[in-house]
This record gives C-alpha cells, structure tokens and sequence, in this order.
C-alpha cells in the first residue's frame, strides 16, 4: 500500500494504543488506591499528538488532568485523592519493565505547567484560562479530547475550553503572538539543521500547528488539514498540498530506525535509508533530503 495513505491510520491507531493504555493504568491506579478512588471522579484529557490521534512511535503522551468530586465529597479531598490517582498512572505507563517502558506521560500541558497543580477541577481551569492564559496555550487546546476515566468530566471540559479556543483570535496582539511565538520556535534551531528539521524548522510540523490556530480550525492535525486545504481556508504554500505528510511520516520512521523523534542531524546515509524505509516517491524524497 502507499505509505502516504497509511500514514494517517498508523499514528491514529497508535493513538488508540496510547488512549487504551491510560484507561487501563487508571484502572490499576484506582486499585491501588482502594476504596477511596471513588471519591474523586478524575478525566483524563489528552493533548498534543496523542489528542489529535496522530501519535509517533516515540512521542510523549501529553495529557491533562480534570477532576469533580463524588457527590458529598469535600473538593479537597476529591482533589488530593485525584492527584495521588494521576501520579500512579504516570509511574504505572512509564515504569521500566524486562521487556521495557510503555509510555512517558506528561502532563506539562496543564495551566502553570509543571508549577502548577496536576489536577484541577473544569472550574479552576476556566479561571485560568480567562485570566491568565497565554495564546500558545490555546492553541495546545486545539487537540484536547478526553481519552479515559470520568467521560462526563472529561466533556464537560472540552465543552468549557473550546470556544476559548475559537474566540482567542478577538484577544489584543493575538496575531503578533502567534508570529513571535514562530519566530522564537526557528531561532532555537541550529542553522546546519534548519533546512531539514521536519518538526521545528519552516514549513514543518510545527507550522500546521500555528496555521490551525490561525484558521481557527483543526488544521494541525493529519485530516484537518486536509479538509482546511479542501476548503480553502489554508492555501497551498508548496507546490504539492500533500508534502505535510511526508514530513509526518519521516518522522515516525526516524523513530523507528534511529529512536530520535528528528532525523536533523542524521548522515546523509541515514537519510537516505529513512526515506527507502517509507518509500517515498523518489522526487519528494529527493526535495524533503536536500
């Protein structure tokens, strides 16, 4: 089959992989814990490539965690049993094993990030979000979907959030945020890699993100882009409208022959043998490795 047309439905079914993985580390979490694990009704919302159900074989799952109390629980009990919940999921996914780790789960995503408290109620994110969120934080929005424990929590935040995502191009110097938001992304990147770097450099991975924040539609992810191109809300910058997804699929093979998540720094050699493992059409092979 052309790997162009599968890619879409590798990285979502590693996703569902991902999905199933932290239903069932909350399920042993809860175990662990005991009787008190019904106390706390904890969501778990994922974020990133895992929310946007295009995950790579080496990525971090992003997630956030969201959680209401049992009904005549203290929202501070709920609160701390919660954290204890979303603290042995992490250590569960990530625990090193004889036959290895299963996934890393960060939860950096979250208001305040790793400053900030693992577990929040939808009403504290809100809060938040419309006093002090910063616009790269709505665009991290964009993916939000919840993926295991509480359904009802986990929609009732996406339910919240989402027309945050939507009214974030009405805030003041919104578009200039996004810009300087790029432009500090590709200072970061050494110049020998610039032109190579798939996820951070110029018309990357990185990039659909930005244009789908601002489209205000879900164009960062594989489909949506696909369907923001169809429609015309995204206009073609390359030459081919479908040269995003090769840049996708150069990364997931880059992790798999060389367990990197960027194939920047690889020998030519290397490269080439990436693009032989994915089969690319040998004139986009030739324009994506030069």
């Amino acid at each position: 089959p052309d790997p162009l047309l599968t890619l879409p439905d590798t990285a979502a079914a590693l996703a569902d992989l991902a999905q199933a993985a932290l239903e069932a580390a909350l399920v042993i979490a809860r175990d662990e814990v005991g009787p008190d694990a019904g106390r706390t009704r904890l969501a778990v919302i994922a974020m990133g490539k895992t929310g946007g159900r295009e995950l790579n074989y080496i990525s971090d799952v992003d997630v956030i965690f969201v959680a209401e109390p049992a009904d005549g629980v203290p929202e501070d009990e709920s609160t701390a049993i919660a954290t204890d919940l979303a603290t042995r999921l992490m250590r569960i996914c990530s625990a090193s094993t004889a036959t290895g780790a299963l996934w890393q789960v960060d939860p950096a995503l979250r208001p305040e990030g790793k400053n900030g408290p693992l577990v929040r109620t939808v009403a504290s994110h809100l809060s938040y979000y419309e006093r002090w969120a910063k616009t790269w934080e709505f665009q991290a929005l964009l993916k939000a979907r919840p993926v295991a424990g509480d359904v009802e929590v986990g929609q009732a935040y996406c339910d919240a959030v989402q027309p945050m995502v939507w009214h974030a191009s009405s805030r003041e110097n919104f578009v200039d945020d996004v810009q300087a938001m790029r432009r500090r992304v590709e200072q970061h990147i050494p110049a020998a890699e610039a032109a190579r770097q798939l996820k951070l450099g110029p018309g990357g991975l990185r990039t659909m993100l930005i244009l789908g924040l601002l489209a205000a539609v879900k164009a960062a992810t594989l489909v949506g882009m696909a369907e923001a191109l169809a429609r015309g809300i995204v206009g073609v910058i390359d030459t081919d409208p479908t040269a995003w997804i090769p840049a996708m699929q150069l990364g997931l093979a880059a992790a798999v022959v060389r367990g990197v998540v960027t194939w920047a720094s690889a020998s030519v050699a290397a490269r080439e043998a990436i693009a032989a493992r994915v089969a690319l059409r040998a004139q986009l092979a030739r324009r994506i490795l030069s």
